[in-house]
């Protein structure tokens, strides 16, 4: 099954502001059983440097690094797998350094008795970037087929060492980029935060392959360092929200008048 963002979707991060986020591209099976997930490297930073793209998969906690060509991440599994996704970069130019963290998480179902290509990260990397903050998903039903309507837990947090942090809330602000419009979200906590994403009846009338995708983002500052922090989510058409409740019930109480009087109705025919 192939699933294709919907043509109408238009990422307009604020211009004044440098983000470095994933953009999903097409997921396809390939014939050997293993699944293929490409996904586009998207910096609105001219002047960053370097990107450096690693990911974990399952409860293995190996980093693995991910090669960009063109721009594109190509992640390939030969079973299921649930992947995190992040990607770091600086901008050295100017006071505070900018540091630029995406992330995302996703599911892949592959089969396939060939295994995966897998590099292991460069311990140095993985050193580099262990400590920086990111936007991280947490725990929620359909984990692998988020909807619309369905609340979303996140925090923000260390992307590899995520029980280990000093980050001060301050004054973080989130804000998400949701069909074409901006909104912020409110804090629930000290690093948390909840997000509803909205019905979309464009999902629902595209299909059951249409996707949406929202991007998270927010900046923060402490130790002389600029933070720009993205979280890039799939999203579904809801499964439940479109659904007449009051008109099924009716039907179905309806129903239920005719069977029970038609078995009335036997039961005083002498035939």
């Amino acid at each position: 099954m192939v699933f294709c963002l919907m043509p109408a979707m238009v990422f307009a991060i604020p211009q004044d502001k440098n983000f470095l986020y994933f953009k999903f591209l097409e997921m396809k099976k390939e014939k050997n059983g293993q699944v293929s997930q490409a996904i586009e490297l998207v910096c609105t930073d001219p002047a960053v440097g370097a990107v450096k793209v690693f990911y974990r998969e399952n409860s293995d906690p190996a980093v693995f690094f991910a090669p960009v060509k063109d721009g594109i991440v190509t992640l390939i599994v030969d079973k299921p797998s649930r992947i995190s996704l992040f990607a770091f970069s600086t901008n050295p130019a100017g006071f505070p350094e900018k540091k630029l963290v995406a992330h995302t998480n996703l599911v892949l179902f592959g089969k396939s008795s060939v295994p995966a290509p897998r590099i292991m990260a460069d311990d140095i990397d993985v050193n580099r970037f262990a400590g920086l903050p990111g936007i991280e998903l947490l725990s929620s039903e359909n984990y692998y087929w988020h909807q619309t309507g369905q609340v979303l837990k996140f925090c923000i947090k260390p992307v590899l060492e995520p029980d280990s942090s000093d980050i001060d809330p301050g004054n973080i602000r989130i804000f998400v980029l949701e069909n074409h419009k901006i909104r912020r979200l409110t804090m629930d906590g000290t690093l948390d935060f909840s997000y509803d994403p909205a019905h979309d009846e464009r999902l629902r009338k595209t299909g059951v392959t249409a996707i949406r995708q929202d991007i998270l983002y927010t900046t923060m500052e402490e130790k002389n360092q600029k933070y720009f922090l993205t979280y890039s989510l799939l999203l579904h058409r809801s499964r439940k929200g479109f659904n007449d409740i009051f008109s099924g019930v009716s039907v179905l109480g309806t129903s239920m008048i005719l069977f029970i009087g038609l078995i009335l109705k036997k039961r005083r025919t002498p035939w």
